[in-house]
């Protein structure tokens, strides 16, 4: 493969099949999928790796077979995780613009998003995602990107979706013990969102589910964000 401005490598863990990718970005050429492999599964159940040492050879050979497509070695890999552990729920969050302009930045936004996780942390379990859904300056609603604006105060409806710490852990520990470096976690939904829905889709508002072979997973998008997203623990298995 041709020398690539960068690579980016990742790995889905399914019931079923253990998908991996690696996709070369080069400068004026966008991404392109460089590598896929695939295994059948093997240690995981509705989603959710319980027997490492059965997984770990299904995760090597499914990137191996991508590495042989793309011609490189990957060391740092994005994977995705699913599963009845994760939950979600959407949050509120207010914040005085103290500056003397009151003009909103950046830093006001994600010092928003840090609030909206206080309000809704949960002992045992950690972010996956804070996706800001709409914002509100003073008595002007439905505000979609609020930087560069005044306001004396921001508030922001948030969507936070987070995973059972025990399970994430042992879950990020497989894959190292793979021999992979996790770059970060996603819910496999949303990075279903992400690859196959359009910008026109998710604005116009879509529900995305994602039937596995042992959960069953949806997003619903409006406004180019989430307003809503789930996991059932059935799956195709349980009907097929």
């Amino acid at each position: 493969m041709a020398r690539s401005d960068f690579t980016i490598a990742a790995i889905d863990a399914g019931t079923t099949t253990v998908r991996a990718v690696i996709a070369a970005c080069r400068a004026g050429e966008g991404i392109r999928i460089a590598g896929v492999g695939t295994m059948p599964s093997d240690g995981v159940t509705k989603s959710t790796i319980i027997d490492s040492a059965a997984f770990v050879p299904i995760a090597r050979g499914a990137m191996e077979g991508a590495e042989r497509d793309a011609r490189i070695q990957v060391d740092d890999v994005f994977v995705t995780i699913g599963g009845g552990h994760v939950h979600s729920t959407n949050v509120a969050a207010v914040l005085p613009i103290l500056d003397s302009d009151e003009t909103v930045h950046e830093e006001h936004i994600e010092q928003l998003l840090e609030k909206a996780k206080g309000n809704s942390a949960e002992k045992g379990r950690e972010f996956l995602h804070t996706i800001p859904q709409e914002y509100r300056l003073g008595s002007h609603a439905g505000v979609l990107n609020p930087v560069g604006l005044q306001a004396a105060r921001i508030e922001a409806g948030v969507h936070v979706i987070t995973a059972d710490r025990t399970i994430l852990e042992n879950h990020c520990r497989a894959f190292n013990d793979a021999g992979f470096r996790v770059a970060d976690v996603c819910f496999s939904v949303i990075a279903g969102g992400a690859c196959i829905l359009s910008e026109q889709d998710k604005k116009d508002g879509v529900l995305l589910v994602d039937i596995g072979g042992g959960s069953c997973s949806y997003a619903v998008y409006f406004n180019n964000t989430v307003y809503y997203s789930n996991v059932f623990a059935v799956g195709g298995d349980h009907i097929t």
